[in-house]
């Protein structure tokens, strides 16, 4: 089975990202949950993904308490 590919935003580590700009020269991209444009984006698996948005999840929680 293949797994899921996701790109995402290395700023807010949204997955709403959209492509900007394209040619010759490149890709520049812009996060539509921050509005981060730039041509840096991560791509990871899905799993992967879920798994940092947990961790984050859970740190997040640890500092309201």
């Amino acid at each position: 089975m293949e797994s899921s590919k996701i790109v995402v935003c290395p700023i807010c580590l949204g997955s709403r990202i959209d492509l900007y700009l394209g040619g010759y020269a490149g890709k520049i991209y812009r996060c539509l949950d921050c509005g981060y444009v730039g041509s840096i984006i991560l791509e990871m698996e899905l799993e992967e993904y879920m798994k940092i948005l947990e961790k984050k999840r859970l740190e997040d929680e640890e500092v309201q308490e």
